[in-house]
């Protein structure tokens, strides 16, 4: 499960109720990383407590495209594969 967003708020008994805050940087590499393994994007983080910055990073239409671009394609069809 992704831990993006987690930095904004802990909640307990979830994988964000440990304060092991991720910088901007590994926010997105993780957020990306997920999505171009075709992998399900489900968050973590309690929404009501995210940031603008999180926000803009799961909001990202293109590396969504990337991740919903077929069942399976993930990166390989930007790539042509």
């Amino acid at each position: 499960m992704l831990t993006v967003g987690c930095n904004d708020h802990a909640v307990s008994g979830t994988p964000c109720d440990s304060r092991t805050p991720l910088t901007l940087t590994e926010e997105r590499t993780q957020f990306s990383m997920w999505a171009i393994m075709a992998s399900p994007l489900i968050l973590s983080s309690d929404l009501r407590y995210i940031s603008n910055n999180t926000l803009d990073i799961v909001g990202n239409t293109d590396v969504i495209a990337v991740n919903q671009a077929r069942p399976g394609g993930g990166v390989y069809t930007l790539l042509g594969v």
